[in-house]
């Protein structure tokens, strides 16, 4: 018998297009979540609390965009036809940098890759860290459409924003594209600090983004506090991606993972105080 919250879903996906989760399978709706579709949402989410909880309805408004795609976003300064060369450049590296890894991710290889000469993709690209740059701002772009679409839509509380963040992250880490990306990334910062800087711009920016949420669900924390429940609540996501990643030991123990990481991250931030944080402080 399907859960209560499938059978919601269900009744709700003709007015209100989701992905949804009915007897362990992922059925694809109509692909994106208008704000009509919010109150399926809020209230998935409220029933999350007693145990209902669908970890693909959080990503209802995702764009079924092949694995090792990025959307296409405009460049300032850059002519129509040289933007298309852009994006076919920055797929087949990512392409390459996925399926072959950090050590096939040259400039040769990923003109071969998108068939154009080695002095083309030079001409936009002289370094492969200018690439890595770029690649890692067009993600975080595409991050920032899916929060607009889903955890900074009205009619959403701080604890829910947060909780839908926790799936969100988690459900990412299970594609392939994030866990092979973004393990490689790590290898090619252990030896490149420019890439390593990126890596930590990157990071910032996901920190920046929970902390907000921490910081309205936890007024009490101050501003050094909230950083740290942030930084604790994404390397605690990410530190998941070795173990529970895609073709990982334990992937298919995620759906499990991300049902009690949305619980207890979610519940610490809201009840960690400025003295608890000291004191374990201590402790050191």
């Amino acid at each position: 018998m399907p859960s209560p919250l499938a059978v919601l879903l269900k009744v709700n996906s003709r007015a209100n297009p989701v992905k949804r989760l009915v007897g362990g399978a992922r059925e694809t709706c109509l692909p994106r979540a208008s704000s009509a579709a919010l109150p399926a949402v809020i209230v998935a989410l409220r029933l999350a609390r007693a145990g209902y909880w669908c970890y693909a309805q959080s990503m209802a408004a995702r764009p079924d965009n092949d694995e090792t795609d990025l959307p296409s976003a405009p460049r300032p300064g850059t002519y129509v036809r040289g933007a298309e060369t852009v994006d076919a450049i920055i797929k087949a590296a990512l392409r390459v940098l996925i399926d072959e890894g950090a050590g096939a991710f040259t400039i040769r290889r990923i003109a071969a890759e998108c068939g154009m000469k080695v002095g083309n993709v030079s001409y936009h690209f002289p370094k492969k860290e200018l690439l890595i740059q770029t690649l890692l701002d067009d993600i975080i772009g595409s991050y920032d459409k899916l929060l607009e679409r889903t955890v900074r839509q009205p009619g959403l509380d701080a604890e829910e924003r947060l909780r839908l963040i926790v799936v969100m992250c988690l459900d990412d880490i299970a594609g392939k594209r994030t866990t092979r990306l973004f393990t490689e990334l790590w290898a090619l910062a252990n030896h490149n600090e420019f890439v390593a800087d990126r890596v930590r711009v990157f990071y910032t920016r996901v920190h920046d983004i929970i902390a907000e949420y921490v910081a309205e669900l936890n007024p009490a924390l101050g501003p050094g506090d909230v950083r740290s429940v942030a930084l604790y609540i994404s390397a605690s996501m990410e530190g998941a991606t070795p173990f529970l990643g895609y073709e990982k030991p334990w992937a298919n123990r995620m759906r499990a993972f991300t049902a009690i990481a949305a619980h207890t991250l979610v519940q610490m931030a809201r009840t960690i105080t400025p003295r608890d944080i000291a004191g374990l402080s201590d402790r050191r």
